[in-house]
């Protein structure tokens, strides 16, 4: 029961997959002790293993943007490899700059692959992403792409409520009636 409108509704638009990107890989890595990373290795083995495996397909360099709570440190110097720095927008709460003109962006399911993808760059990801169904693979690496967005972009819409939604309870009706429509079956 999704609304192809849905998007529109909320102001979000894809943008084009951008064709001319900079050279170098994103690795945006995620607080370690989010849900999100439940089960997961330290962040810096996660990050050292994906670079290991990156460098089987490519000498591009690398840009590691920690989470902006979570700073980190790797544990050796790599050859090509930057640790960025995220800077708090002036005037805001809880905002940091991001740039999502990479050849490519690299995380394991927190909400940057999900932007980078709306703003047109290749993303990689892990299985639990809710970018994943838009996500390319390490092995292509040299020529990632993203497949069509538009029926991805209208679900994933659907994960995100304004406030007067959920005053009304739009979003816990539709959880009832899936959870009723799961019993019944």
């Amino acid at each position: 029961d999704l609304d192809p409108s849905r998007p529109q509704q909320l102001g979000i638009r894809l943008l084009p997959e951008k064709t001319k990107r900079n050279p170098q890989i994103l690795i945006a890595t995620q607080h370690e002790k989010s849900l999100q990373w439940k089960g997961m290795p330290p962040m810096k083995d996660w990050t050292a293993e994906i670079i290991k495996e990156l460098r089987k397909f490519t000498d591009r360099p690398i840009v590691i943007r920690p989470h902006p709570r979570s700073p980190m440190m790797l544990s050796q110097n790599m050859d090509n490899v930057v640790i960025q720095k995220p800077a708090q927008i002036k005037n805001s709460y809880d905002d940091f700059d991001i740039n999502y003109d990479y050849h490519c962006v690299i995380n394991h399911n927190s909400g940057v692959p999900i932007l980078a993808a709306i703003a047109g760059t290749p993303v990689i990801t892990g299985p639990s992403s809710l970018a994943h169904p838009v996500s390319d693979t390490i092995e292509n690496i040299e020529n990632p792409s993203l497949p069509m967005r538009d029926d991805w972009l209208v679900a994933i819409s659907h994960c995100e409520w304004t406030v007067d939604e959920i005053a009304e309870g739009i979003p816990m009706k539709r959880l009832e009636a899936s959870i009723m429509a799961q019993l019944n079956s």
